[in-house]
């Protein structure tokens, strides 16, 4: 049990529990439960001039005024009178709004909030989703949003922004918006990939007003290059087509080698970026090597050997990439150079290596339906997830209780091929009896 001075208990319940209780209120409380305190030594012998009282007499005394803060979920919600509630961090997620923006409306607002743990115990403000989506109200409207590159598309036409706009036709933003004011084009409404509302325009009437400045940008043939001081120009997409090195590896190096390319306009006069045949060669010069490559299978054989990437042995073999990849840093066993059948190229293994690595894994294990659940000898077993959801529990609570009983478990896959510790039903209603109890009152 243990034993505090009134402050110190004051203190306490304020930066734990966020419970103001003031030390008077506590006295007054123990004198009339007719609580005595205890007299203490410090550590020289000396006795301290306060008393100190037990948690479990302040806490009696104090009942009405504790009341336990409530802990979120594992998505970070938890419910107080039928709403739901969550802090900033976590609405993002559900209404595909940015962080910022609704923390610059709740600074704005100031809606009500009440105090919760979030799902790590930290105490935190949460606000209730009907106060989110009142200060976000212009954010929920149904508008169109851009995807990664900053644009959407409406009735068959791509709009942009301003800024995207710039970028792809490498005119400056004050050249497009001196242009746009002159001619008091009007644009639509619509959200930026990070949930801003910004004014969207159409392409074709962005080309339009600043036809002036495209005019002179070189145009490509129908092979899909064009010719500039003795240099053929691609764009990343073609030049991946044509040596079979996926686009996303040649535009990391780009972007590693810090290589400017020059605009153009290709075959259907869009305005892009090209780069030179002599830049691409020397940039990409690994991945232009004799190096083998595998066939729609994703794999290749050498020496009488097959070989196979980790993600395409992760799904020969119905084994998680990370459970491959953990038994490979603890063998090490020796990989060639490969690419894979997009063009990339990875670390490559030998199936028979693999398969001797996760030799325990292969073994025929059950595998669970959709839902997380299978069935052996009559006893249906399941995923701590899966429990919880089937019985209306929180995950974290059954988590606790097999740890501190520790049932027995099977070995059993899920649909993907991963690998994880099922629990029968029995027991896990019975670690869990006190709370079905409740739940059936």
């Amino acid at each position: 049990m243990r034993y505090s001075t009134i402050n110190n208990w004051a203190k306490y319940f304020e930066e734990t529990e966020v419970i103001h209780i003031t030390p008077r209120t506590i006295r007054i409380r123990l004198i009339e439960a007719g609580k005595i305190g205890m007299t203490a030594r410090n550590n020289i012998g000396i006795v301290l001039k306060n008393a100190f009282f037990s948690e479990a007499d302040v806490r009696s005394a104090c009942a009405d005024l504790i009341q336990t803060i409530s802990h979120a979920d594992e998505e970070g919600f938890l419910v107080k009178d039928g709403e739901k509630y969550g802090t900033i961090g976590v609405w993002p997620k559900v209404l595909e709004i940015s962080e910022t923006a609704i923390k610059s409306r709740v600074k704005t607002h100031n809606p009500k909030s009440i105090k919760g743990k979030d799902s790590i115990g930290k105490i935190c403000n949460f606000y209730s989703e009907s106060a989110i989506r009142e200060v976000c109200a212009d954010l929920l409207e149904d508008i169109l949003q851009a995807d990664e590159k900053g644009f959407f598309e409406k009735d068959g036409q791509k709009y942009g922004t301003i800024t995207v706009w710039s970028v792809a036709f490498g005119i400056s933003h004050g050249a497009i918006l001196s242009r746009i004011i002159r001619h008091d084009l009007q644009g639509v409404k619509g959200k930026d990939k990070n949930g801003h509302i910004c004014d969207f325009y159409l392409e074709s009437a962005i080309c339009e007003i600043c036809s002036d400045l495209l005019e002179d940008l070189p145009q490509t043939y129908e092979n899909g290059f064009f010719e500039k001081d003795g240099q053929r120009y691609r764009t990343t997409k073609s030049w991946s087509k044509l040596l079979g090195i996926s686009e996303p590896s040649i535009t990391k190096r780009i972007i590693t080698h810090n290589i400017q390319g020059i605009k153009g306009k290709d075959k259907i006069r869009k305005v892009r970026d090209f780069y030179s045949e002599s830049i691409i060669h020397k940039i990409c010069a690994d991945l232009l090597e004799e190096i083998p490559q595998a066939d729609e299978t994703g794999f290749f054989i050498k020496d009488g050997e097959k070989y196979g990437s980790i993600e395409d042995l992760s799904k020969e073999f119905g084994i998680s990439g990370s459970t491959i990849v953990r038994r490979i840093k603890t063998h090490n066993p020796q990989s060639i150079k490969g690419k894979n059948k997009r063009g990339n190229i990875y670390d490559f293994y030998t199936e028979s290596v693999i398969r001797e690595l996760c030799a325990d894994l292969l073994q025929p294990l059950p595998q669970a339906d959709e839902s997380g659940f299978f069935g052996k000898d009559s006893e249906k077993y399941g995923l701590i997830l899966a429990w919880a959801k089937s019985l209306g529990v929180s995950a974290s609570a059954i988590t606790r209780r097999i740890k501190s009983h520790n049932p027995k478990s099977l070995k059993g896959k899920m649909k993907g091929g991963q690998i994880y510790n099922f629990y029968p039903e029995s027991a896990i209603r019975q670690l869990c009896a006190d709370i079905l109890a409740k739940k059936q009152k």
